[in-house]
């Protein structure tokens, strides 16, 4: 794990003159090596995680998985973006360069940031809405679009829902992320 843009003392991320926060949405499990890619070339980013631990071979194994899967926080000057976004990990890139929005997301990393440190000690649960028993829309892949019944949390990130498909019934494991509660 690469060191923490910040201080546990000081959780804030101040904006630097002349450069944009922003995110880029990634191929799925490059995040950290991405994110070490932009720490070597001196670019600021972020990359929350949360801990998570399994059990393999009798022992227990704690590994720190992103809080939001495929996504990678950065600061950089417009002129950077081009070379950003032919790095083959990246699918979009996306800078706030708007000043009330910059300040919304700003303000959101730092909340995120607290989170984080929370984390390290709590269990933190992403998209704790999501519940047994509720209908669901799935926002993004393959499934985009499809109305589902969420059955269980598998753990605090993926979701086990259960689609109705050509008359029959399909479960299937997808990101808390990926869903929204239709009321």
């Amino acid at each position: 794990m690469s060191e923490p843009i910040f201080n546990p003392d000081e959780p804030f991320i101040v904006p630097q003159e002349g450069q944009f926060w922003g995110f880029a949405y990634l191929r799925p499990r490059t995040e950290k090596k991405f994110a070490q890619k932009l720490t070597d070339f001196g670019i600021r980013s972020y990359l929350p995680l949360m801990k998570k631990m399994r059990v393999h071979n009798r022992g227990k194994v704690v590994t720190w998985v992103p809080m939001f899967t495929s996504y990678v926080f950065l600061e950089i000057p417009n002129t950077l973006y081009t070379n950003i976004v032919r790095y083959p990990e990246v699918l979009t890139l996306d800078l706030c360069e708007q000043p009330e929005i910059q300040e919304g997301l700003v303000a959101d990393l730092n909340r995120v940031r607290k989170c984080e440190l929370l984390a390290e000690n709590h269990k933190v649960v992403v998209n704790p809405g999501i519940q047994p028993g509720m209908t669901v829309l799935v926002k993004k892949g393959a499934l985009a679009g499809t109305e589902a019944i969420v059955l269980r949390r598998e753990n605090e990130v993926r979701v086990v829902v259960n689609l109705y498909i050509l008359g029959r019934h399909c479960d299937c494991t997808l990101n808390a992320d990926d869903l929204q509660e239709i009321l």
